[in-house]
C-alpha cells in the first residue's frame, strides 16, 4: 500500500511538473516568432487552461507537498505579464468620440441583416439603421 501511495504521489508530481513546463512554454508566445516555432504558438492557445490547471495543482500541492508548490508559484510569477494581458485588468480609458484626421477607426456590428433575433417582432419603421449609417459616415 505504501508503494502504491508513493507511486501515486510521484505520478502527481510528474503531471504537475509537465503542466508547469507546458504553462511556461505557453507563456513564451510573446517572445517567440510563431513562423519558426509553430508548436510554441500552438501550445500558447492552451494558455488559459494551463493557467487554471497550474493554479489548481498548486493549491493541491500546498496541502500534500508544500515545498513543491513553489514550482507553480514561481511559474505564475514568471508569467505575470501574460496573465495581466490575458485578463486585461487595468484602469478604464475614456473613449474619444472625435478622432484625429490621421487615424482610422475600425468598427464592427454583429447586426444580422439589421434585424433583431426574433424577426417576427421586427418593425422596419422603428430600427436604428439610419443611425448606424450616419455613424459610419462620420
Amino acid at each position: 500500500m505504501v508503494i502504491l501511495r508513493r507511486a501515486a504521489g510521484n505520478f502527481f508530481l510528474l503531471g504537475y511538473i509537465i503542466a508547469t513546463v507546458l504553462f511556461l512554454v505557453a507563456s513564451l508566445t510573446t517572445f517567440v516568432n510563431p513562423a519558426n516555432w509553430w508548436h510554441v504558438g500552438f501550445i500558447g492557445l492552451m494558455f488559459p487552461y494551463l493557467l487554471l490547471v497550474v493554479i489548481f495543482l498548486t493549491v493541491i500541492c500546498f496541502f500534500f507537498r508544500p515545498k513543491f508548490a513553489l514550482i507553480g508559484i514561481v511559474a505564475i510569477l514568471l508569467s505575470y505579464n501574460n496573465i495581466g494581458t490575458f485578463f486585461a485588468i487595468g484602469p478604464a480609458k475614456e473613449f474619444a468620440i472625435v478622432k484625429d484626421g490621421e487615424h482610422i477607426r475600425v468598427m464592427t456590428w454583429n447586426v444580422r441583416r439589421f434585424a433583431p433575433y426574433y424577426a417576427d417582432y421586427f418593425d422596419p419603421d422603428h430600427n436604428n439603421l439610419s443611425a448606424i449609417v450616419e455613424e459610419v459616415r462620420n
